[in-house]
């Protein structure tokens, strides 16, 4: 299985749609797309890494939020909900103003939406407004007037990296 940190060395099912991820280096949480929209806050969301069609919560500290919202999920790891709710206070104290203010996480964009770049990468520009003609479960494909389709992660929209940066946000 493809995650953040490489392929997977063992992949254990926590749940339908939850697996447990090791490899070489790290590992960590996985739910897929589809699983997470159903069974995590928004502010878990917001919280977590989007990668190859699954949203990621790393094994250190982050699965910790995971975990505090579904603690059937850690039946396996020895924390407790004090122990969860400790950690993502800690590490993730945006997690629980998410929650005070009732933060939204993006949504998946859909053919014929605009995006509009909130940070520079690429070669885009800040504000640069592109238009999605594709999505796929990894990726999103857009055009820009006068250049060819690019192809750019999903993660750039729904959260990428342990800073969960947004690159790209859908224009309402």
């Amino acid at each position: 299985m493809n995650t953040p940190w490489g392929t997977s060395q063992s992949v254990d099912k926590i749940a339908y749609g939850v697996v447990w991820c090791s490899t070489a280096g790290h590992g960590g949480l996985g739910i897929s797309r589809v699983q997470a929209r159903k069974l995590l806050s928004d502010a878990a969301l917001l919280c977590a890494n989007y990668h190859n069609g699954y949203y990621w919560f790393e094994e250190d500290c982050q699965c910790t939020i995971a975990f505090l919202e579904h603690p059937e999920w850690a039946a396996r790891f020895n924390g407790t909900a004090d122990s969860y709710k400790a950690s993502v206070a800690s590490h993730y104290p945006r997690y629980y103003e998410h929650l005070a203010l009732n933060r939204k996480a993006p949504r998946e964009p859909v053919v014929g939406q605009s995006l509009k770049v909130r940070g520079s990468f690429g070669g885009l520009l800040v504000d640069e407004i592109l238009k999605v003609v594709e999505v796929r479960a990894a990726s999103v494909v857009v055009s820009r007037p006068g250049h060819n389709l690019l192809r750019v992660p999903m993660g750039y929209i729904l959260g990428q990296s342990f800073t969960s940066s947004k690159y790209l946000e859908v224009v309402e």
